[in-house]
């Protein structure tokens, strides 16, 4: 006598729906976790933009001199054509908008003890709309010696 354990039966109709929905939630999450992944990519980038953008405006104040530190090219023209705004008591001020929806600030301000602090703040909005920002300081002396 020949013993046959599974005989092929065909497949039903139920078996073929249910592996479709098991199919289908795990594509529903694998397409979840590549949305969150996306989504960690772009704020990545943003965070990695703004240090950037830090970062070359405190190089360029630490590399100006004495006479040039208050001047500022905002239209990157090469020229310097825009002074810095004075607020009094020895510190000054500028902003501008190097990218879509950041913005770039940096203050200057005189010390007594001869040092200039150099103040550098970049923001901008995630995409929740939260506030976000990197900041970067500098201790610089104000005079070459």
């Amino acid at each position: 006598m020949k013993s046959v354990l599974f005989k092929n039966q065909g497949t039903s109709l139920l078996e073929v729906v249910f592996s479709s929905v098991i199919f289908s939630m795990g594509l529903l999450g694998i397409l979840g976790m590549v949305t969150l992944g996306q989504k960690g990519m772009e704020s990545g980038n943003k965070t990695t933009l703004a240090v950037n953008l830090s970062q070359e405006k405190m190089e360029e104040k630490w590399a100006a001199s004495p006479d040039s530190i208050l001047w500022d090219d905002l239209d990157q023209d090469g020229k310097m054509e825009t002074k810095m705004i004075d607020l009094g008591q020895g510190e000054f001020t500028n902003e501008d908008q190097p990218y879509n929806g950041m913005v770039r600030q940096w203050s200057i301000q005189y010390t007594l003890s001869g040092l200039m602090l150099i103040d550098v703040k970049t923001l901008w909005k995630d995409e929740h709309q939260k506030n976000r920002s990197f900041s970067l300081r500098g201790l610089r002396v104000q005079n070459n010696l």
